[in-house]
């Protein structure tokens, strides 16, 4: 049995999600694309690339060869003022298992518990994050008076990642121990029943959507370029034949609801407090020259509300 992603679809215990990009993640992509990042801002927007395609393929193994259990991706946890992230959890019949997923390459040299590279860049020790991930979460178990035992691990994901002086007695999965590691993951087999049910959605319940802290470059709407992403480049589309935008990098082509869905999804997630309305919207998408296509869209998606300059959409559940 697993739990994809970090919360049940309302409804149907059965669905769950997978683990999806955050915040942080998709508005650095889309500033990306709509505009020139500095050196800083490319830095940190390829470590949440390559954070995010490890923390995908270590979700995609537990489920091939962890046997029974239930897996909770990308956990968010405020504990006592503190916050602490989780990459993975995998609940079985007799622990959970604490997983800080690494898809770190090249050589590293362990001198105590500090972590560098030959040219003596360091890296932040992640035994020290697993340590203080284990210690709030098992506060946060206790404050549920829930008794269940912790077992955490380091994982490294990428076969290019070297550590030497590597310490023997530490809690280190590297890449070519995945397996024996699934071995162990399998070797005692139990049931699961209502308890470890119950354990998943109280962790559930006590996840927080967004790091209220992010650390964002500075970005406004008249300075992003407009236009629509192409999903597959994440490069602007830049034709649009009236039913489907064509992307001249990659060659996608996209039918013209879905793609504008998904700008108006785009623009909520860099402006969210910005009202949604036609003549932003149309601008936004650039090449949609129609701004009554725009306004039958949003009639179609979205609850109409108010009138003249107050009038705007918001969703249909508001």
């Amino acid at each position: 049995m697993f739990y994809d992603g970090f919360e049940k679809t309302k409804g149907d215990d059965n669905k769950l999600k997978d683990l999806k990009e955050n915040r942080e993640l998709l508005v650095y992509r889309s500033l990306n694309a709509r505009s020139v990042l500095d050196e800083e801002a490319l830095i940190c927007l390829r470590q949440l690339e390559k954070g995010f395609q490890g923390e995908k393929y270590f979700e995609q193994w537990l489920k091939e060869n962890g046997g029974d259990g239930i897996v909770l991706s990308d956990l968010l946890f405020e504990i006592s003022g503190s916050f602490v992230q989780i990459d993975s959890l995998f609940i079985k019949h007799d622990k959970t298992y604490v997983f800080n997923v690494k898809n770190s390459e090249g050589d590293y040299f362990a001198e105590g518990e500090r972590w560098s590279t030959p040219s003596k860049k360091e890296m932040k020790n992640p035994l020290l994050q697993l340590k203080r991930s284990e210690a709030l979460l098992t506060r946060l178990l206790q404050d549920k008076s829930i008794k269940f035992p912790l077992k955490p691990f380091v994982v490294f994901v990428n076969p290019n990642f070297h550590l030497y002086n590597a310490p023997m007695d530490q809690p280190i999965i590297y890449y070519p121990q995945l397996n024996r590691f699934a071995e162990k993951l399998n070797q005692k087999r139990g049931r699961l029943t209502a308890f470890h049910d119950m354990l998943a959605k109280k962790l559930l319940d006590s996840h927080v959507e967004e790091y209220p802290f992010l650390k964002l470059p500075g970005y406004g709407f008249e300075g992003l370029e407009k236009g629509i992403i192409c999903p597959k480049c994440i490069f602007l589309y830049t034709l649009f034949n009236n039913r489907n935008f064509i992307c001249s990098n990659c060659k996608t082509t996209e039918p013209l609801l879905p793609a504008v869905l998904r700008a108006i999804g785009e623009f909520r997630l860099l402006f969210p407090e910005k009202r949604i309305t036609t003549d932003q919207i149309h601008e936004w998408c650039k090449l949609v020259l129609s701004k009554k296509t725009i306004r039958k869209i949003l009639f179609a998606h979205f609850k109409h509300i108010g009138r003249g300059r107050s009038s705007h959409f918001v969703d249909k559940k508001e």
